[in-house]
C-alpha cells in the first residue's frame, strides 16, 4: 500500500498517517508526508488507517478500511479517500472535523 501527497495548495498541504491497524489490533506508526512525498506501508495486513489534515483552526480526519488480503496494489491519495473513490477494495469508513481540543465531530451518514 502506497500512500502518495498529491496537495498543491500554498497552505496546509501536508497529512500525517496516525493509525494503522491489522487483523492482530492497533500498530505504532505515525507518519508525515509532504507535498510530492509518497510513503510506502510495509506492514502487511493493513485493515484501517487514519489520515488527519491539519489546518488553521481545526483538522480533517479520515479512516479508511482495507480487506486484509488486498485486490491489487493500492495507491491512496487524499483526494481520492475524500471522494470515497478508493482501490482494492478500501472504501472511507467515516470523515470528521478535529476540534483544537481534539474532539472529532464525525459526519452523519459516515
Amino acid at each position: 500500500m502506497v500512500v502518495r501527497n498529491d496537495i498543491m495548495d500554498k497552505e496546509y498541504n501536508s497529512f500525517v498517517i496516525d493509525q494503522l491497524q491489522n487483523s492482530m489490533g492497533q500498530i505504532s506508526f505515525r507518519q508525515t508526508i509532504k507535498p510530492g512525498e509518497e510513503v510506502v506501508l510495509k506492514q502487511s495486513g493493513i485493515t484501517s488507517l487514519r489520515l488527519t489534515r491539519k489546518y488553521a483552526d481545526h483538522s480533517k480526519v479520515y479512516v479508511v478500511n482495507c480487506p486484509a488480503k488486498l485486490s491489487s496494489r493500492v495507491r491512496l491519495k487524499l483526494i481520492d479517500v475524500h471522494l470515497n473513490k478508493l482501490s482494492g477494495g478500501c472504501v472511507l469508513a467515516k470523515r470528521g472535523y478535529m476540534n483544537e481540543g481534539g474532539y472529532i465531530k464525525w459526519e452523519q451518514g459516515e
